[in-house]
């Protein structure tokens, strides 16, 4: 009768090990801080946008954003017109928006239209662009209307 016990007693525990490797190979090891893989992509090669200044320019002279400390949002951007003519206009100046909530990055991809001028302009700038996988550069297009007359262009900006 013993050797029969103990048989059965060495399945369980045999059982038991089984049960505990196989768990153990589930759930894994917790992470080592040494081992670490936390280097600002989200693990598929794609960087964290750089948050801060960047600059950049494009055919209407230059750009000028600030993105947000969690690299989610656009806090403030100007744009700085140099000798720009559209239609029967030429730009120069500089105009801004400051974002009381940031202005959201979706999917790396921005789409900003500011108008030119006061209440009731039709005129605009609309900055379309697209952050590369690695986070530091943008670059995209950009449509301009003057009172009527479109015109449109391409656009670059890194961090400063």
């Amino acid at each position: 009768m013993k050797s029969r016990n103990a048989k059965f007693g060495i399945r369980i525990f045999g059982l038991i090990i089984v049960l505990a490797l196989i768990c153990f190979g589930t759930v894994g090891c917790p992470p080592d801080s040494e081992n670490s893989d936390d280097d600002d992509d989200d693990d598929n090669g794609i960087a964290k946008i750089i948050s801060g200044q960047w600059e950049g320019s494009g055919n209407f002279g230059a750009v000028e954003f600030e993105v947000s400390s969690d690299s989610n949002g656009i806090e403030s951007i100007e744009v700085i017109f140099s000798d720009y003519t559209c239609g029967n206009t030429t730009n120069n100046g500089s105009i801004s928006i400051t974002y009381g909530t940031p202005y959201m990055i979706v999917n790396r991809n921005i789409d900003i239209e500011i108008k030119l001028g006061g209440i009731g302009t039709t005129d605009y700038i609309e900055l379309e662009g697209t952050f590369e996988d690695t986070g530091d550069y943008i670059s995209g297009d950009f449509e301009l209307d003057n009172g009527g007359a479109v015109c449109s262009g391409s656009w670059e900006a890194q961090p400063i």
